[in-house]
């Protein structure tokens, strides 16, 4: 028998998850390859696939002004 993964409901909750706000969220499921899904008008990302979507270096946040940061 398998462990169930953990489910994030709500676009809410991932972005708190990923550090970011709803509609960023909203942008990534949309335009990118993010693990984000949609069922019955919500979204849900399981929280592992989130997790190594998150490591790979292409998909780090890297600031637009490195001299800033």
């Amino acid at each position: 028998m398998t462990t169930p993964l953990p489910i994030i409901w709500t676009a809410g909750a991932i972005g708190r998850f990923l550090r970011m706000g709803a509609d960023g969220v909203y942008a990534l499921a949309r335009d990118s390859d993010a693990p984000i899904y949609k069922a019955g008008g919500r979204l849900y990302a399981f929280e592992d696939e989130l997790s190594d979507w998150m490591r790979r270096a292409e998909n780090r946040a890297t600031p637009k002004n490195p001299k800033a940061a």
